[in-house]
């Protein structure tokens, strides 16, 4: 008869051993401290860190300027007004 799967893996070492081997799985304190921090705060470091690059590559500082074209507000106004058109009507 044959052992099962489970007591077959137990006398060496599984893939699913829980200590870690010696030279993996073993992050240095500064990737430790940034994947303690929240995603957001990681995100907003690299876009300020982006942000200052392209300042020093000649990009005007300030607040973004944000801006629609006409096609884009067309696109979204029109079928938005023929839907309450056809609402309105029946």
């Amino acid at each position: 008869m044959r052992p099962k799967a489970g007591a077959a893996g137990r006398g060496r070492g599984t893939r699913f051993d829980r200590s870690p081997e010696p030279g993996f799985a073993r992050l240095p304190e500064e990737a430790k401290a940034l994947l303690a921090q929240p995603t957001a705060v990681r995100a907003a470091a690299q876009l300020d860190a982006l942000g200052a690059a392209a300042r020093q590559r000649g990009a005007p500082g300030g607040a973004p300027i944000i801006a629609w074209s006409w096609a884009s507000a067309a696109a979204l106004a029109g079928p938005a007004l023929l839907v309450a058109a056809v609402i309105l009507i029946r």
